[in-house]
């Protein structure tokens, strides 16, 4: 493979593209175990990282926009995107995957459950009636009230100490650790999982790092090597999105070990690696 080249980069990303969209349709009608309400939410999480994806694909590229008279490869809508896919992947990950017992998965599930639905009871809406207000405040005090009878039935709950129960049930604790943190322990080499996720964050804040990229991607070349290199970080967090999905929906390892797939699991193999720690060991005489 020539890890340069845009088309042959493209051609890998799709063939995991394609894998993720097929796995959800290769367990349809299959009857999953677990918490209906987690696998609705690992479902939806594992399709906000597909359509993400398929977003990207769209933008790989170039492009004419007739109306300014200028062709374009939007390099920096695909890098959005690509931190997108990274948080979304390290979110099923801390809530569905890393958990070694079912309190430590229920304690982080419903604090992320729970802060979402404090932080959203006050939103102030200002263009629907009363009554839709009404609906939607009911809906999240549901929400808080499962939340928090859950919680304080956790052993883990039960550990802490009375102000930081407090803290945790008004959605003033943070449900989660760095994303680095999560991005290590999730299998990421420390070059992913710190440092190009953080430049991704900078893209996207209008970081001064940023700013020297805008002025030094300027040609079309200069792009395609921009994209090239965010495709490739891409490619680990789908395989990894992949292991992640058919451990949650177990069914779905039948349809990944199948002949059919055969091409899938190699380019599978091929990004595991090059996300790997392995691949950053010095090499030794």
């Amino acid at each position: 493979m020539n890890f340069t080249d845009l088309e042959e980069n493209k051609k890998q990303f799709r063939i995991l593209l394609s894998g993720m969209m097929e796995m959800p349709e290769s367990i349809k009608g299959t009857k999953i175990e677990g918490d209906y309400l987690k696998l609705q939410d690992a479902e939806s999480i594992y399709k906000k990282t597909i359509n993400h994806c398929i977003s990207i694909y769209h933008l790989i590229g170039e492009s004419e926009v007739p109306e300014f008279g200028i062709r374009i490869l939007d390099y920096s809508s695909i890098r959005i995107l690509t931190r997108a896919v990274h948080e979304a992947v390290l979110v099923f990950y801390y809530l569905f995957i890393d958990p070694t017992t079912i309190d430590e998965e229920n304690f982080r599930y419903y604090i992320y459950s729970l802060n979402e639905a404090v932080k959203l009871l006050d939103m102030p809406f200002e263009t629907i009636d009363k009554e839709m207000k009404k609906a939607w405040r009911d809906d999240k005090k549901d929400v808080i009230d499962k939340c928090t009878k859950t919680l304080k039935a956790n052993s883990l709950y039960k550990e802490l100490k009375e102000k930081s129960k407090k803290k945790l049930l008004d959605g003033k604790r943070n449900w989660r650790p760095s994303w680095a943190e999560m991005g290590e322990k999730a299998g990421l080499r420390e070059l992913h999982a710190k440092w190009n996720y953080s430049l991704l964050c900078g893209d996207a804040h209008s970081s001064s790092f940023s700013l020297l990229q805008v002025r030094g991607i300027q040609s079309l070349v200069d792009r395609h090597f921009s994209v090239v290199a965010d495709l490739q970080v891409l490619m680990i967090l789908m395989t990894k999105q992949i292991k992640f999905y058919s451990r949650v929906f177990n069914p779905a390892t039948k349809f990944l070990e199948s002949k059919e797939n055969k091409e899938l699991r190699n380019v599978m193999e091929i990004w595991d690696y090059i996300g790997s720690e392995e691949i950053a060991k010095p090499v030794r005489d």
